[in-house]
């Protein structure tokens, strides 16, 4: 069973990279006899050198996928704060305060967040139905007589539509012949979207950033009247960026937690989940 990684510190920048060391020997006895002392010194300072690097533990970002994913609730709300005051630079402290991932009442680290830091298995999709299960606490069914349209259960929002794609696939496996509505750029135009969504019942909705919060901007298409969890995705580029810090993503990003969001986790009706 693979190790769950070690806590992360939200505020280091270290980027978690190793470096390669060359193992080559350095040459016969022949070579060794007939140079300097001076350079066999060197040759030892410089082996010894390598034997640290070596020996040296690489520590673990929370740049590395997938730690924040395995964080604690409270090493999980940390790191959103920290990203929220890089999204928006020059925010007011107050205005930071306002926004922040914080029970204001407890004056601590909230219980927004659900505690799936002892799940080990890597945050891939094929996984999700299975963290679902054990962490979602949603139910799925019953009568759609009365149920609002444009309202999904539960909202996976990612980076971009290669990986919401992904998601889209095993989002269907959650429950019997549940609902999943494609909220992204690709392939739609947004007013397709909108009319899709006034029209059927969704269930579960998988979407960017941006195209959520223009979606959410007009009531009349996405809101979050039923909505018990968003899903945020953890899934890194090749850069190391994921949704909160690619440039085109996190402004918009916390701009749906400042406006839609977090009101209703404050008020306790909704759950994140970092996938």
């Amino acid at each position: 069973m693979p190790k769950r990684p070690p806590s992360f510190n939200v505020e280091s920048l270290d980027d978690g990279l190793d470096y390669e060391v060359d193992l080559a020997a350095s040459g016969g006895e022949d070579n060794y006899e007939n140079s300097p002392q001076p350079a066999a010194k060197s040759d030892a300072k410089k082996t010894a050198k390598e034997k640290k690097k070596l020996n040296k533990k690489p520590r673990l970002s929370y740049f590395s996928d997938p730690a924040v994913a395995f964080g604690t609730p409270e090493e999980q709300a940390s790191f959103m704060n920290h990203k929220l005051r890089h999204a928006f630079k020059g925010i007011s402290q107050l205005e930071l305060e306002g926004a922040s991932f914080k029970n204001s009442e407890r004056d601590r680290p909230c219980s927004y967040f659900i505690d799936s830091s002892d799940y080990v298995n890597p945050r891939t999709p094929s996984v999700l139905p299975d963290w679902f299960g054990k962490y979602g606490n949603v139910t799925f069914g019953g009568s759609r007589v009365k149920v609002a349209k444009g309202t999904p259960k539960v909202l996976i929002i990612t980076c971009h539509a290669n990986r919401a794609t992904e998601l889209i696939r095993e989002s269907r496996k959650l429950a019997p012949k549940v609902q999943v509505a494609k909220l992204f750029a690709r392939h739609m135009k947004i007013e397709e979207q909108r009319k899709l969504l006034k029209k059927f019942h969704t269930d579960v909705a998988v979407g960017t950033p941006n195209r959520i919060l223009k979606l959410m901007e007009d009531p009349a298409s996405l809101t979050l009247g039923r909505t018990e969890l968003i899903i945020l995705d953890c899934f890194r580029d090749g850069k190391d960026r994921m949704v909160v810090d690619m440039p085109d993503c996190s402004q918009d990003l916390f701009i749906l937690f400042r406006q839609f969001f977090l009101p209703q986790l404050d008020a306790g009706k909704l759950r994140v989940g970092m996938f």
